[in-house]
This record gives C-alpha cells, structure tokens and sequence, in this order.
C-alpha cells in the first residue's frame, strides 16, 4: 500500500460503510459523520494497525469506527482513545459535560460489546498534560493516530509533539 499516491485516498471514498450509533449531545453538533466514519473504517481494514491512539472521544463515534474495523482485522489491535469534559474554547454548563459524559459511555459499552477482537481503553485527561507520560509509562509505538482534538494549532502541536517520538515505521496520522 503506497498512502503517498493520491490514489489510495481517493479509494476511501468506496468500499465498505459502517453504521455509527446516533450522534445525541444536544448541546454541539460536533463529532463524525457517517462518510468520515466510513473512511476511517476502511483505512484500519486496509493498513492493519496494531496500535491506534485517537485524540478527542467525544460521543465515541470515531472511536466507534476505529474499534469495529479492528476488531473485524483480528489482528489483537489495541485503541487508545482520550478525552475529558471540558473545551477550552466553549463555555458550556456543567450539564452539558455531564450529559456528554453519559453518552459516550453507552458508545464505549456497546462498542467492548460489539467489537470483541481488540481492545478499547478511554483514557480521561487534558491530552497536553497526560499523553506524554502515558505514552512513556507505556512505551507503546503507533501505527494509527487520528488527531481529533484540541482543533486549534497550539493544541494538535502539543500532541503531536508528544504523539511523534513513539510512532512505528510504518505510521499514518489523520487529523
């Protein structure tokens, strides 16, 4: 697989789909469409990854996707996943977060229940602080990191940063 030939993008765009829970936080219509769910899936069937690291759970949705194209790789893939309730750009309610917080545990439970051949681990935490040391605790390398947090530059830097020191040979980022 050449991920550097416009090709293989533009082959995304066809193939399998997946059907993603129902985006329900009432507050922003934040989080993955089908199409781009649809696309991360088949990215994971094609490239096979052992380790996944996504940054920006939200409803899980993304992570949705991600758990059920590992799972169906059989390959014992592991997916890491963070977040917390909180957005440094917004000023929600504290129920806003509370809802949120519900909602993306029925997604993490339905997905530890349908997508049984790999692993799933929500990690709660302000990525810029926890991921640094996670990932040297852990002294996992990555082959898949979808960057789906911190939509500003100052916040995908800092976890690229972190993010870049334990990537394999073989890694693809999505931002």
């Amino acid at each position: 697989i050449d991920i550097a030939d416009n090709r293989f993008w533009h082959s995304l765009e066809r193939g399998e789909s997946i059907e993603l829970p129902p985006a329900r936080w009432r507050f922003r219509k934040w989080g993955s469409v089908r199409r781009d769910a649809s696309r991360l899936y088949r990215l994971v069937r094609l490239l096979r990854p052992e380790v996944i690291i996504e940054t920006g759970t939200f409803e899980a949705q993304g992570t949705y996707a991600l758990a059920a194209a590992a799972s169906a790789n059989n390959n014992n893939a592991r997916v890491f996943t963070f977040d917390y309730d909180g957005d440094p750009t917004t000023t929600l309610p504290d129920e806003a977060w509370k809802e949120l917080r519900s909602i993306r545990q029925s997604t993490l439970d339905l997905i530890h229940t349908t997508s049984q051949n790999c692993t799933v681990e929500f990690v709660e935490g302000d990525t810029r602080q926890i991921l640094p040391r996670f990932l040297e605790e852990r002294q996992l390398t990555w082959d898949l990191f979808f960057q789906d947090s911190m939509h500003y530059y100052d916040g995908i830097l800092s976890e690229w940063t972190a993010m870049r020191a334990y990537a394999s040979n073989r890694a693809v980022v999505v931002f």
